[in-house]
């Protein structure tokens, strides 16, 4: 079975998922220390919790899904390794890439080379993954501050204010497609009908 297949699929179902819980959320008129807010009913906490959930299922699986198509390309495509740059020049072989270097570093500098592309750095699929990036880090090394309430810039408020949760796993389909546009994995081609993206 292919892996990166897999976490893409689980992410797909699991922000389907969450969509269908945020539909489940009301919300009443509350006031705030600035002003009128939002509060969520009481009777919706347990379609609010289902929904954090899905979201950081979603968000760890498309991340998951960048990290092993980068690990696969280079463990199948790259024999030698390469010079990379970090604190100063080095030659890495493919595991020591797969083991070392930050999947930024992969789509950016490593698969470029490997699958013999331009790099997606700058363009339309990059800025999806940086928010993709921010969600998942924000996901799996969650701090203090990303837990508070009133914290406008916490990961429950961006996911209370994100629309559609499916953004996350398309920002990994982004990514995949720009790596793969001559000859896309049938995978990819079947999840893409599948969930008519």
């Amino acid at each position: 079975p292919s892996s990166t297949a897999m976490a893409l699929n689980q992410s797909l179902k699991a922000a389907n998922r969450a969509n269908q819980f945020r539909d489940l959320i009301t919300y009443k008129t509350s006031p705030t220390p600035e002003g009128n807010g939002l509060a969520v009913l009481s009777e919706c906490h347990e379609a609010l919790f289902d929904y954090f959930e899905q979201c950081m299922v979603a968000v760890t699986f498309a991340y998951q899904t960048l990290e092993l198509f980068c690990n696969h390309s280079i463990s199948r495509h790259m024999k030698n390794g390469m010079e990379v740059k970090r604190k100063r020049r080095e030659f890495l072989s493919p595991s020591e890439l797969e083991r070392q270097l930050s999947t930024e570093e992969k789509l950016s500098v490593v698969l470029p080379k490997v699958l013999k592309t331009s790099t997606p750095k700058g363009k339309r699929p990059w800025e999806s993954y940086k928010n993709l990036k921010v969600a998942r880090d924000a996901t799996i090394h969650m701090k203090y501050s990303d837990q508070q309430v009133l914290n406008k810039d916490t990961l429950y408020f961006q996911f209370l204010n994100n629309r559609d949760i499916t953004t996350y796993p398309l920002a990994s389909i982004q990514m995949l497609r720009w790596f793969t546009k001559e000859k896309p994995p049938r995978w990819l081609e079947k999840l893409s009908c599948e969930y008519d993206i």
